[in-house]
């Protein structure tokens, strides 16, 4: 199906982790897709990356605080935690029982969904990213009745574990930085929403010209496409959390 809009996402109702993880996701989609529409969108993308990057760096760990090395090792129990599960999935695969090898390639298609590498991303992004798999497999019918199949809640008990104590110590960390840094990031978030929605509509603007001129726009609709689907995952957290905050009433 044609696709020439992108759809909206309330990125002020992002966490900090997701709203960075959102604009590395949407770099990284252009960075390794079509170099022609790259070329031509690339004043308002290269704005868009580099406020990216000014967030990111905020993000780096401080060598400095008297967290970091616990945090470190908070992080390797996640990491060994991730890569042990994709690792196990991957040998269940070639299991003889068909349903146990099509359960593990349903939730490692899942775990594919967010990137290679999760180990490998940087502490928000890889939080964020572990969160949601540790809430899609355990809430979402299909995936949590493949994790029963495959009898791997211990892992996936782990997997919570390591990723909720990694993201206490990260947060005790975070209130050593101060005030300051909240504010900067706060700064920050502006300035990349606002290249963002630079970027978005240009996108959509050069697709519909192009259209009309009757030149190839397939390179531009599976951009919007795959756009709309990183949205699609960030509008189900956000409508998840606010169903999850709304008060019970009698």
């Amino acid at each position: 199906m044609e696709t020439n809009t992108i759809q909206a996402i309330n990125l002020p109702k992002l966490r900090n982790a997701e709203f960075f993880q959102f604009g590395s996701n949407v770099v990284t989609l252009i960075t390794d897709g079509d170099a022609a529409l790259k070329a031509e969108i690339n004043k308002p993308f290269l704005l868009f990356k580099t406020s990216v990057d000014e967030i990111e760096v905020l993000f780096k760990s401080q060598r400095g605080s008297t967290h970091t090395e616990t945090l470190i090792a908070f992080d390797a129990r996640r990491d060994k935690a991730i890569n042990g599960l994709v690792l196990h999935l991957e040998s269940y695969t070639y299991h003889f029982n068909e349903a146990k090898a099509q359960a593990a390639t349903l939730l490692l298609n899942h775990v594919k969904g967010y990137g290679t590498g999760i180990a490998r991303q940087n502490y928000p992004t890889e939080t964020a990213t572990l969160t949601n798999i540790v809430n899609d497999w355990t809430n979402k019918p299909e995936l949590a009745a493949s994790v029963a199949n495959l009898a791997i809640g211990d892992w996936l008990a782990e997997l919570d574990t390591a990723n909720n104590a990694f993201n206490v110590k990260y947060l005790e960390r975070a209130k050593e930085e101060g005030a300051e840094t909240d504010d900067t990031i706060k700064e920050k978030r502006t300035v990349m929403a606002d290249a963002y929605n630079y970027l978005a509509q240009m996108i959509v603007s050069y697709c519909s010209v192009k259209k009309d001129m009757g030149a190839d726009v397939t390179a531009y609709q599976q951009l919007i496409g795959s756009i709309n689907a990183i949205i699609d995952k960030f509008n189900g957290l956000l409508a998840a959390r606010s169903k999850k905050d709304t008060p019970k009433t009698s």
